[in-house]
């Protein structure tokens, strides 16, 4: 938000906005913000508006004030994971004001408010019958304040995001698009939550720090948490939910928002609330004569337009909300928090998996009669209606009828499964940050492996934490600190006892990766030479094995060595069609590999040919927007431009950079990013009726590799065999040791325009 929004060191106002006399943190960690915005002369007192602001605290924990219109509107654009209610005191320049942001989904409701609102008319009914998100205007402080407080306590609980799975087109448990990822997340972060020991004092305590310092200043809150800290009991967690405070209002927003940081911290709490519902859940199924085997509840919703077009295009779907979810049994009480969106559930209750409980008994609105089902919980949509209103034929309600089902946990046990042949003993602590990196959310995966770093586990997982992290700061083309890290996993790899050789292996095959990806190729092959050598040795000729003679061959390419790649890529063939269904994108990658063979060799056609093929596979098994489609538009794009195709080049190159700004992150820094800028660029350079030879080499670019595999982690099944073979080990002993002195090598970025060996697997 900038210093503009914050208070100064001196602990006054800044010119154009106001603000309470505290350092408050940047980052909102509630759904809701309060803006006020008035551009008039002012002359109100410092202690007036110190006191509104202390007023609509307590309404609402995160207020921003505003008179500065660009200030503001700065503002408003930089919110991404907020719902913001807006009061503006109007004036001639509401209109313009308004037809600028309020088309925007961020901006959820809009008070209008001044002491002589009424002398403003007709210009104010106006603009409430122009601009739809107006709740009303106000002439006094106290009845804007019980109308903002009233339609909060709405909001928060209309407030759902869903998650959604499509089957139909995601063939595989690690090609995974960012909703599905969103989706699995959820299921695994609920599977790893009932998994977990039982709190502790010290888990608690950090959740409360934390409240402390965010809540600093609001009396309010502040109470609550030491209320809190002073009675909470497991047995209270369900109860504590359903107040309005600050654990219903930070975890919603930390499980919305998939804040892995806040999600960790709230661990201790999160545990205890999902075991109580498990708990009231077999009591419920224990109760069969009062509890009917299938019930209907339903649930009232706001939702933006775009997402009410994403649930109508979802039907036949699975999904899932991203947290919590309160229902209630009576239609009626649905229909009042209803915006004209409403879901009817059918729950049986002889699913396992699907975690619900009645809790009207303890919930602070005992009428609601409310079921509140876990985090995790999936429906499949079943049809949806439409209900209009008999007097004007307008549509008065939508209604998604939906199904609980137990599907959700066979695709969690399926990544699961999945992870398991690539994380050591299938830590699901380490599982839940390795989905962070397949969803493209290296950040957040950074971060949540560097806390698991801290709490100092033993070398194995250490090894495998850094793998992890090397991985992540490779795919995001920080490459100086991904080797950093591959360095410290290979060492631990080769230190442990019995020591880990195809860990080792894979570590390996990363660090080629690295060095391909900065065209460093002497280091490159010597890295993954090196890998080929210990799996021959240890391993079999399995996907692994395929994915390091697929990066050999990559880099024998760009070495113009084509007959070499070949050879490699043949090889790769055999293996992926004794392994692999003849849909699986690991097939279209080899497709990719010989095309660029041909490119290399301007065979521009038959490339072309090759790459056509290669992208209308990766259409039918992955979803519409998955990294892995990036090279491959790439390429055909490229192949366009030496066809001489400018206007076919210019969309697939454009196709591409859309793709990669959505999924790679962050993107404005990431080198393939970069690499499809200056593609575009090339399109708008070039210069008609000049020669091939003639051409500027910036011109000539080659085309994106593709690597079928990435370094994995260690194979439970894997290192056993190594451990059996532990009597050969010391034959390796010296040249693993001697490798281990290599890794420290200098290398060097050795290309003006870099070009990627594309991982993203």
């Amino acid at each position: 938000m900038g210093n503009k929004h914050s208070t100064s060191t001196s602990g006054q106002p800044s010119t154009n906005v106001w603000a309470l006399k505290e350092q408050r943190p940047r980052k909102n960690e509630e759904d809701i913000s309060v803006v006020w915005f008035d551009d008039r002369d002012n002359t109100e007192s410092d202690d007036n508006k110190l006191f509104r602001q202390q007023t609509l605290r307590q309404i609402n924990d995160y207020v921003a004030f505003f008179n500065n219109k660009d200030e503001f509107l700065a503002y408003i654009q930089s919110i991404q994971d907020e719902h913001v209610f807006l009061t503006l005191v109007p004036t001639t320049n509401t209109d313009d004001l308004l037809s600028a942001i309020h088309s925007l989904n961020k901006i959820s409701c809009i008070f209008l408010y001044s002491d002589q609102i009424e002398d403003q008319e007709p210009f104010t009914s106006e603009l409430i019958e122009k601009y739809s998100k107006i709740v009303g205007k106000y002439e006094t402080r106290s009845d804007l304040i019980v109308a903002l407080q009233k339609k909060i306590e709405l909001y928060r609980r209309q407030i759902a995001m869903f998650s959604f799975y499509d089957d139909r087109k995601q063939k595989t448990a690690h090609d995974l698009s960012k909703e599905s990822g969103s989706f699995i997340f959820f299921q695994l972060f609920q599977y790893i939550t009932m998994t977990q020991t039982k709190s502790s004092e010290e888990s608690k305590q950090e959740m409360l720090a934390k409240c402390r310092i965010y809540y600093q200043n609001n009396r309010k809150q502040l109470e609550a948490v030491d209320v809190f800290e002073q009675t909470y009991q497991q047995t209270d967690a369900i109860l504590w939910y359903t107040k309005n405070s600050f654990i219903y209002r930070l975890i919603n927003k930390a499980l919305r928002t998939e804040d892995i940081d806040t999600l960790l911290t709230f661990q201790f709490y999160i545990t205890d609330l999902s075991r109580s519902l498990q708990q009231k859940f077999q009591e419920m199924k224990r109760s069969e004569a009062l509890v009917p085997s299938t019930f209907t509840v339903y649930r009232g919703l706001n939702l933006p337009e775009h997402e009410v077009d994403s649930l109508k295009r979802s039907v036949g779907q699975l999904i899932s909300t991203n947290g919590y979810l309160s229902t209630s049994r009576l239609r009626q009480v649905a229909v009042m928090f209803a915006n004209k969106v409403m879901m009817e559930i059918e729950m049986d209750m002889r699913l396992k998996n699907v975690i619900c409980a009645d809790i009207a008994h303890m919930s602070t609105f005992d009428d609601e009669e409310e079921v509140l089902f876990d985090i995790g919980a999936v429906f499949e949509i079943i049809s949806y209606e439409e209900q209009f209103d008999d007097d004007s034929n307008t549509s008065k309600m939508l209604i998604f009828k939906m199904k609980a089902t137990d599907k959700g946990s066979e695709l969690a046990r399926e990544y699961i499964d999945y992870q398991k042949k690539r994380v050591y003993q299938a830590d699901l602590s380490l599982i839940i940050g390795c989905l962070l990196i397949d969803m493209g959310q290296n950040d957040k995966s950074k971060r949540y492996f560097e806390r698991l770093l801290v709490k100092k586990p033993n070398d194995e997982k250490v090894a495998c934490i850094c793998s992890s992290l090397a991985r992540a700061y490779r795919l995001d083309g920080h490459y100086d600190k991904s080797i950093e890290y591959y360095e410290r996993a290979y060492k631990l790899h080769i230190n442990i006892r019995p020591q880990r050789f195809l860990s080792a292996a894979r570590v390996l095959n990363g660090i080629g990766l690295v060095y391909g990806q900065q065209c460093n190729y002497t280091m490159a092959l010597e890295k993954l030479m090196s890998s080929l050598k210990l799996y021959k040795k240890y391993g079999k000729e399995d996907e692994e094995y395929a994915g390091i003679l697929n990066n050999l061959a990559g880099i024998h390419c760009s070495l113009q060595e084509l007959d070499v790649a070949k050879g490699y890529f043949k090889k790769v063939e055999q293996i992926n069609e004794k392994l692999l269904p003849i849909d699986h994108p690991n097939r279209a990658t080899v497709l990719i590999n010989i095309g660029n063979i041909h490119y290399q060799k301007k065979n521009y056609t038959k490339s072309l040919v090759y790459y056509l093929k290669a992208m209308d596979m990766k259409d039918k098994v992955l979803p519409l927007e998955h990294p892995d489609k990036i090279c491959c538009l790439d390429n055909i794009g490229l192949v366009h431009l030496q066809m001489g195709n400018d206007e076919q080049a210019r969309q697939y190159f454009q196709k591409a950079l859309s793709i990669a700004e959505k999924v790679l992150l962050p993107h404005s820094t990431h080198s393939l990013v970069n690499q499809l800028h200056k593609h575009i660029e090339l399109v708008k350079n070039e210069i008609p009726d000049v020669s091939e030879a003639e051409k500027p080499s910036a011109l000539k670019p080659k085309p994106q590799l593709e690597t079928l595999v990435d370094e994995q982690y260690s194979n439970n099944r894997m290192e056993q065999r190594e451990e059996d073979q532990a009597t050969s080990t010391k034959n390796l002993n010296k040249e693993m040791t001697l490798e281990s002195s290599k890794i420290n090598s200098p290398y060097e970025d050795t290309s003006p325009l870099k070009r990627s060996l594309k991982n993203i697997t």
